[in-house]
């Protein structure tokens, strides 16, 4: 109901959201029906209002595109999936994932991959920081060469030790 309380209060059409949502068994069906509809009933929306509000913003369609996906952060574990040689969070159907290599006393976080449904729920941070505290725990330095995991270092100083020396040049 919030949903459509929403939509409403927002101005955008809502004809037909309460059926999307619930005739469906599960509130998580009913939001995937809607969130499938979305892109239209934002872009009819959007025609409509955009002298008013201006268009909306690059991306903002294509981020309501994926499947809902209920994540709550603390309660989804990480995994290390040593023959696939990566770190994972399985949320759903969906798997977030750092990719490393380990090599005598260094490990290379080498990527970090989430899926779009996944994104904004802080994954990529929680993998990080499980990848960094395996390095301790192993006593492993760390070659950040994925982009993600070099940034969050700088976010979170506590992990700058772990650095080997020729990869914090």
């Amino acid at each position: 109901m919030a949903v459509v309380q929403t939509a409403m209060l927002a101005g955008l059409p809502y004809a037909g959201l309460q059926d999307a949502i619930f005739a469906h068994p599960t509130m998580a069906e009913g939001l995937n029906t809607l969130l499938g509809n979305l892109p239209s009933i934002l872009d009819s929306w959007g025609r409509r209002n955009e002298s008013h509000w201006g268009p909306l913003p690059m991306g903002c369609i294509d981020s309501l595109r994926g499947e809902y996906v209920d994540t709550d952060v603390d309660q989804v574990p990480v995994t290390n999936n040593q023959r696939r040689r990566r770190f994972e969070v399985r949320a759903g159907d969906r798997t977030a994932t750092l990719t490393y290599m380990v090599q005598g006393d260094r490990i290379t976080l080498i990527h970090t991959e989430v899926p779009k449904e996944l994104e904004g729920h802080g994954l990529g941070g929680k993998l990080a920081a499980f990848g960094l505290d395996y390095a301790r725990e192993n006593g492993l330095r760390v070659v950040p060469t994925c982009p993600f995991v070099a940034a969050y270092i700088k976010r979170h100083p506590q992990y700058a030790d772990l650095v080997a020396p020729a990869a914090s040049q």
